[in-house]
Order: C-alpha cells, then structure tokens, then sequence
C-alpha cells in the first residue's frame, strides 16, 4: 500500500503500527491474542498485544527531491513499542500454560533481520533501514494475575520519492 499523499507519507507512527499489525495478525491466526493498533477503540481481551508506534524525526540532513522537485528530509528514526499481555493459567482455568514468553519470542523474531517481515507493501511504501532491539520492560501485575512484557524497537527507514506527494 503506498501512500498517496505528502500527508499520510508522513503519518509515519500509524503506518509503521498498522503494519506491524499486519505482520502480527497474519502470523499469529489461531492463537488466543489478538493485536490491536493505537486507539482503536475495541474491548480488550485479557490476553492480547499492544502496537505503537511515533516519535519519527528526520535521522539526518540528507534531503531527497520529489518528481515535481519538492525537496523532503527522506530519511527518519522513531519507535515501535509492542506490548504483550497474558492472563497467568490459574485465571484462565483452560489448562493451557501461559503463551507469554513464547508470544515475546515471537514478537521479538518477527522484527528481526532474519524474518524481513516488515517490507515496504506492508509499511506503507516506506523503505526499512533497520530494525533495532532496545530491549524490554517485564511486569507482573499480582492484582490481575497478567504478565506484561513491553519490547522497545528503534525503526530507522526511508520514504522513497515515489510516496512522498507534493499534495
């Protein structure tokens, strides 16, 4: 999906969130989470992972030109937070262990080199640089019984001059 306007080029964050939803829901179906991008305004599951993504700013001072000559910083950095959240076994009563560690895994994997899961169809047009592992936040909360990772990726991409539009 390339974006078709100057102003959803740089609706970066949403886009970048979307896509990783994409890559979630069409990697995960048949599983007990379900992924949900920002503000979208549904009834959380008790198991379910959280999608954000902003903060997107122009990595350098590189400029690229548009076909009708519009000159744009094409290079940007921000960040993509994805929030896993499982309800602990003795809540559940299904018999079925906790996915949480197995689910963090897999986020963890689809955002790495070696999946390039996050390919321009998918993001929005945008050209993906890097994808880099800041690390990750684990809570437990003992009053709900869930356990709560949240994985921190710095995203790095480019928007090629065909999908940054003069209008």
């Amino acid at each position: 999906m390339s974006a078709p306007t100057a102003s959803q080029s740089e609706n970066i964050g949403d886009n970048i969130a979307a896509g990783f939803v994409t890559v979630l829901t069409q990697d995960t179906a048949g599983t007990t989470l379900a992924a949900f991008g920002p503000r979208m305004p549904l009834q959380m599951p008790k198991n379910r992972i959280e999608v954000q993504s902003g903060g997107f700013i122009r990595a350098n001072d590189l400029m690229n030109f548009t076909s009708t000559g519009t000159a744009y910083y094409n290079y940007r950095r921000g960040t993509l937070s994805v929030t896993v959240i499982t309800q602990r076994h003795s809540q559940i009563n299904t018999g079925v262990t906790s996915q949480h560690g197995s689910m963090v895994g897999r986020v963890r994997y689809l955002l790495s080199r070696g999946a390039q899961k996050m390919t321009a169809n998918i993001i929005g047009g945008y050209g993906m640089l890097d994808i880099i592992d800041q690390g990750d936040n684990y809570r437990a909360d003992e009053a709900t019984e869930t356990d709560r990772t949240e994985l921190r990726f710095q995203i790095d991409l480019v928007i090629p001059p065909a999908n940054y539009l003069d209008s």
